[in-house]
């Protein structure tokens, strides 16, 4: 039988006699035919299933939570109500408009009408993924308690400043000079009010970990290619102690780390800062993280805490002052790699693991230079 021109299948665009049951190119069954399993159940509807659970069980936790803690309880219902409508929109769409719409509008207009509906339901298909990939980075996101990534460290400030003013029990500050922190000239005025209302108070322990001079010229050569002003590190960092010494900031909490700077930081119990030195340009110009500290159960959180904060203040890797006299402020400012030992290394080199090739003897291990 000649095929029928008002037959044709939505799916796929190709001529169907007018007693088909099933397209014999796509194998699409004809309209009207429902198939056997009706809505069956994809992994994008399972994801919009988990996500209406997640939304009403978020709801749920922040309306319990709520006289207790209105700060938690606000953040939960804003996820549970950005999560709520996107997820029903995806069910209703999904299960029950998604295959209607397509076949409703390619049915309804000419074979040139198909065509730009096709296009629009791409475009409504490549929409609808991108959404999907955005919850699920969202989701990702959340597991490791990130709040924010900023370009600077300065769009933090003001997040980082709240968090300051309300800790209690100790705050960790962690850089090289903290020189785009506390300076006048360079620092946030926010921050460093938050941070002396701290000092000037009672029960909070502020705690300062500078790298210690002797290591500061390991920096100076890659730094000095963005910065081109004059500048000496090591004589900022001396800078910054005479800061804290007109402030009237113990000395005890502050001290000195063996090692050239990575990760500017600030630590609260609730929320950290991470800003990571490019290897040839200023910390404060990079791009900056805050984490949550997820009422310290983040293991992310933790990690930083141990690797980078408190552990590194109770290690071994660090000089103390006895008071801000000058006598001690050169004990550790006039120390060097090799008065620390630290020109050398006491390990060999096995050159055998180098080179393997047949008949070839490597030299006898060598121990590093002894000049720095």
């Amino acid at each position: 039988m000649a095929p029928n021109r008002h037959h044709i299948c939505s799916n796929c665009g190709s001529e169907l006699s007018h007693d088909f049951k099933y397209c014999p190119n796509c194998g699409k069954k004809r309209r009207g035919l429902l198939p056997t399993k009706f809505c069956p159940t994809y992994g994008v509807t399972a994801v919009y299933s988990v996500l209406l659970i997640l939304s009403v069980f978020l709801g749920w936790m922040g309306y319990a939570v709520h006289p207790t803690n209105a700060q938690i309880a606000s953040v939960l219902l804003s996820v549970a109500v950005a999560f709520g409508p996107v997820s029903i929109i995806g069910l209703v769409y999904e299960r029950c408009l998604r295959t209607a719409l397509q076949t409703a509008a390619v049915s309804s207009f000419s074979d040139l009408s198909q065509t730009v509906c096709h296009s629009s339901i791409e475009k409504m298909d490549t929409l609808r993924q991108r959404l999907e990939d955005q919850v699920h980075q969202l989701l990702h996101i959340s597991t490791v308690g990130l709040v924010a990534a900023l370009p600077e460290r300065c769009l933090a400030f003001a997040r980082i400043a709240d968090a300051i003013k309300l800790e209690q029990h100790c705050l960790y500050l962690v850089g090289t000079s903290l020189r785009g922190l506390i300076w006048d000239k360079f620092g946030d005025e926010g921050v460093r009010n938050a941070i002396l209302n701290k000092i000037r108070g009672d029960g909070c322990e502020v705690r300062v970990l500078l790298t210690h001079p002797a290591f500061a010229h390991l920096r100076q050569a890659l730094e000095q290619i963005q910065r081109k002003e004059s500048f000496h590190i090591a004589q900022e960092i001396l800078e910054t102690v005479a800061m804290l010494r007109d402030i009237k900031f113990p000395h005890e909490w502050v001290r000195f780390v063996r090692g050239t700077p990575t990760t500017f930081g600030i630590m609260t119990s609730e929320l950290m800062l991470l800003n990571p030195y490019p290897l040839q340009k200023q910390a404060f110009t990079s791009v900056t993280f805050l984490i949550d500290s997820q009422n310290g159960k983040n293991p992310v959180y933790r990690s930083w805490d141990q690797s980078h904060f408190s552990g590194v203040w109770d290690g071994d890797n660090v000089d103390t002052l006895r008071d801000y006299s000058l006598a001690s402020i050169q004990e550790v400012f006039n120390k060097t790699l090799e008065s620390l030992g630290l020109c050398k290394s006491n390990r060999q080199i096995d050159y055998s693991r180098y080179d393997h090739s047949p008949g070839h003897h490597s030299p006898p291990p060598e121990t590093g230079s002894g000049a720095c």
